[in-house]
């Protein structure tokens, strides 16, 4: 893998190693919404490229989700 494709804004990660995650968890949520400023909606969409089995769910308006009410995380945590 190309040396800029394992970063991530300014982490780094050995992308090849997340779909072993699939592996030990049953289910993956990745939430993100499209407006948040600290991490680009991009990575939410490159990280759920390498995991075909989770689920993306796509917020709008939320922010980078530093919110006490989360509504949509409770309801899958619930499931």
């Amino acid at each position: 893998m190309p040396e800029e494709e394992k970063y991530m804004g300014d982490f780094l990660f050995d992308l090849n190693t997340i779909p072993k995650v699939q592996d030990f968890v049953e289910n993956i949520f990745i939430y993100h919404s499209t407006d948040d400023p600290v991490v680009p909606y991009e990575h939410a969409e490159k990280l759920y490229s390498y995991l075909p089995k989770a689920k993306l769910i796509t917020l709008t308006d939320r922010g980078h989700i530093m919110q006490i009410e989360f509504p949509e995380l409770y309801e899958n945590l619930l499931k």
